[in-house]
C-alpha cells in the first residue's frame, strides 16, 4: 500500500514538474525557448490551450503557440489549420488591447518569422514603431524588450533599435 502510494506520488510528481516549468517563467521566456527548440512546442502549445480563461496577452502567446505548431506537423491542412487559428487568436488579442506593446512584440515576431506566401506580413513596420517607442522610453527593460533586443542582434533586419 505505502509502495504503491510512493508510486503515484513519484508519477504525480513528475507530471506536476513538467506543468509547472512554464507556470513558473514568464510567458516571453517560454514562448522565446519554445521558437528556438522545437521539442518544447507542443508543451508550451499545450500549456496555454489549458488556461480557461485567457488574458489578451495569453491569448496571443497561444496563437504564438500555434504558428509554432504549423512548423513541426508533418500533414500540411494541419500545417495550415494551426497557422490561420495562431493568426486569428493574436488578431484577437491586439484587437483586444491595441496599445499592449507586449502583444504586438508577438505578433511582429510571428509575422517577422512568417514564410511570405502566407501573405501574413502587413502590420510589421507599425507593430515595430510601438514596440521601438516602449523600450526607447522604458526606464527599465521588461524581459520580453530583452528577447527582441537579443533576437535583433543576432538576426540583422530591418528593424533595429538602438541598445542603449
Amino acid at each position: 500500500m505505502i509502495r504503491s502510494f510512493l508510486i503515484l506520488s513519484v508519477i504525480f510528481n513528475c507530471f506536476s514538474l513538467k506543468a509547472s516549468d512554464f507556470e513558473k517563467k514568464p510567458l516571453c521566456s517560454s514562448f522565446f525557448e519554445a521558437s528556438k527548440d522545437e521539442s518544447k512546442r507542443t508543451e508550451f502549445h499545450n500549456f496555454l490551450d489549458e488556461i480557461k480563461s485567457k488574458e489578451s496577452a495569453q491569448l496571443a502567446y497561444l496563437g504564438a503557440a500555434k504558428t509554432l505548431m504549423a512548423e513541426i506537423v508533418s500533414n500540411p491542412y494541419s500545417k495550415y489549420s494551426y497557422f490561420k487559428d495562431g493568426k486569428e487568436l493574436i488578431e484577437r488579442a491586439v484587437n483586444s488591447n491595441p496599445t499592449n506593446p507586449e502583444i504586438r512584440y508577438v505578433r511582429f515576431m510571428i509575422q517577422l518569422n512568417t514564410p511570405d506566401f502566407l501573405d501574413y506580413n502587413d502590420d510589421l513596420v507599425t507593430d515595430f514603431k510601438i514596440i521601438k517607442h516602449s523600450i526607447e522610453n522604458a526606464i527599465v527593460k521588461v524581459e520580453w524588450m530583452n528577447h527582441l533586443l537579443a533576437y535583433l542582434d543576432a538576426n540583422p533586419t530591418d528593424f533595429q533599435i538602438s541598445n542603449t
